[in-house]
């Protein structure tokens, strides 16, 4: 799936952040393919934790399949690719620093 600026656009409007993954699919690093993600919600976090101990590639799978927007499919017929990928989106949702008070 080609994306166009207009398509990234419409993601953002819809889903706030949007990454793109480059996954280098050959040894060499020539051949780079372009995945589209939104961050995931507490929602898909959820989802991914029911299986985060018991299974964790299942866990990375789920965030994978409820993160992905489009770009090229070979990256979701690739398990190597995939598993690249997973490995960044893991990073992309962070708790903010809060404070408690008691008063």
């Amino acid at each position: 799936m080609k994306v166009t600026e207009a398509q990234i656009k419409r993601w953002k409007a819809k889903y706030g952040e949007v990454y793109e993954i480059e996954v280098e699919m050959d040894e060499e690093g020539k051949d780079i393919a372009v995945g589209y993600f939104r961050k995931p919600d507490l929602n898909v976090i959820a989802a991914v934790a029911r299986f985060a101990e018991s299974d964790p590639v299942k866990s990375g799978i789920v965030l994978f399949e409820n993160t992905w927007l489009g770009g090229d499919e070979r990256i979701k017929e690739d398990d190597e690719a995939k598993l690249g990928v997973i490995q960044q989106l893991q990073g992309v949702f962070k708790a903010k620093t809060a404070r408690l008070k008691k008063l």
